[in-house]
């Protein structure tokens, strides 16, 4: 099967453009940077010159209809002149919210003619009456997701309902918003942990120690939205937060990469930055995303350093060097918000690293004294400590390497602090030489 949009691959890395077979190794030649809400790099008073110079540094973009309402003529620039840029829809999977379909499946549709596809708190209670569904937030009434419910995507008539209308709403938006889009990026992607903590507020509710019935039944329901965003055109990318070490750990991920063209990832080392996973998880989240880029698919990391200064860049580098250690030319995206998880920035920050050159990846990642390092192009290293105490990891002997992001000189060795991340340049090989 071959996407049809001829605009969604363009090949960076030659000169032609090209398909993109899902039966075979990906052509998807992407970089690694990625735009999550950054309004103030298109909206105006920007001049659409100035709006494009921002957009342009960017190869994926994940929540397309939340930025492209804004500076129109600098969108209709970007699309003419980055045309292999990745463009998805955002959407949430599993919820719909009164008086707002902007990103999900129409509440009045599915209020009035199947309020039994929304989750009660209990069985066979009165389906309209909202006082009885499953809220999102249900101790706020002042909150903006008090009145969103979760529906029942276990339900095989709203599963065919879904794959039958899903394409419609991204062509409809993509009329309104004046583009096209490449594909789905789909939001709130919860299995049998979601199932397990929602049990404890609601014992009685539908899927009440039925983890395995809601997992197999979300499952189900990827696989048909995949079928018909491909049949269409369109990539289907899932933000899936999962459960590393678990039971279901191996089993989900498995599953779930079975029904998509790529994955997203916000708890690729740990559930905060404040708790990073100790190194054996840490090399299971590493060996997870060396499967997605094995299979062909898009491996997306979405990261949240502190917002505190103390933190924010020591955090940044950890997240990125971990990307680096396994990341795939053409295959691997990254963010890197500042602060906590969610909203909290109204825009992602431009790291000065990701524009150092350090060319492609020479080899897989090898450890090193209990710390894990990859070479690169330019004799540029990656080294990662992932353990919690200061490790010591030895240099190429009788060679120079400068940090870039500190200019701290190194020769034979050097410590790395606990969970910490460091690039390292050779002197005389491109040091501080960064992308035009």
């Amino acid at each position: 099967m071959t996407i049809k949009k001829k605009y969604i691959i363009l090949a960076l890395l030659i000169n032609f453009s090209v398909t993109f077979s899902f039966a075979g190794p990906a052509t998807i030649f992407l970089k690694k940077r990625e735009l999550m809400v950054g309004d103030s790099w298109s909206s105006r008073p920007l001049a659409v010159e100035d709006a494009f110079q921002n957009l342009v540094k960017y190869d994926a973009i994940w929540c397309g209809q939340l930025i492209t309402k804004h500076n129109y003529p600098a969108w209709e620039l970007l699309r003419q002149r980055k045309p292999e840029q990745l463009l998805l829809f955002y959407f949430s999977s599993f919820t719909v919210q009164k008086g707002n379909s902007f990103a999900s499946f129409e509440y009045d549709y599915i209020n009035q003619y199947h309020p039994d596809w929304l989750l009660q708190k209990e069985v066979k209670l009165e389906a309209k009456n909202p006082d009885m569904r499953i809220r999102w937030n249900p101790s706020d009434p002042s909150h903006a997701y008090y009145d969103r419910f979760f529906i029942d995507v276990a339900n095989p008539a709203f599963q065919d309902w879904a794959a039958d209308n899903v394409v419609r709403l991204i062509e409809e938006n993509a009329a309104s918003s004046r583009f096209s889009f490449d594909g789905l990026a789909l939001d709130n992607v919860l299995l049998d942990v979601w199932v397990h903590n929602i049990s404890k507020r609601h014992p009685s509710w539908k899927y009440a120690n039925k983890e395995e019935e809601w997992t197999n039944g979300f499952l189900e329901y990827l696989g048909k939205l995949k079928q018909s965003l491909n049949s269409n055109g369109y990539l289907l990318v899932v933000n899936h937060t999962l459960d590393y070490g678990s039971n279901r750990d191996g089993v989900d991920w498995t599953s779930i990469i079975a029904r998509t063209d790529g994955l997203m990832d916000e708890k690729a080392l740990g559930i905060t930055s404040k708790k990073f996973f100790r190194e054996n998880k840490w090399l299971t989240s590493l060996q997870h995303h060396e499967q997605i880029l094995k299979k062909g698919l898009i491996d997306w990391w979405y990261c949240h350093p502190r917002e505190d200064s103390r933190f924010t860049k020591r955090d940044f580098l950890y997240f990125y060097c971990s990307w680096m250690l396994v990341k795939q030319d053409g295959r691997s995206l990254f963010t890197a918000s500042r602060g906590k998880r969610g909203y909290a920035n109204s825009t992602v920050p431009w790291y000065s690293e990701y524009e150092l050159d350090l060319g492609s990846p020479l080899a897989p990642k090898f450890k090193s004294n209990n710390c894990w390092l990859r070479k690169f192009e330019r004799e540029s290293l990656v080294a990662v400590n992932p353990n919690h105490s200061t490790e010591s990891i030895d240099l190429p002997k009788d060679e120079t390497f400068v940090d870039p992001s500190t200019s701290q000189m190194f020769k034979g060795s050097l410590s790395l602090p606990a969970q910490s991340g460091k690039i390292l340049l050779k002197i005389g090989q491109g040091e501080g030489k960064r992308r035009e």
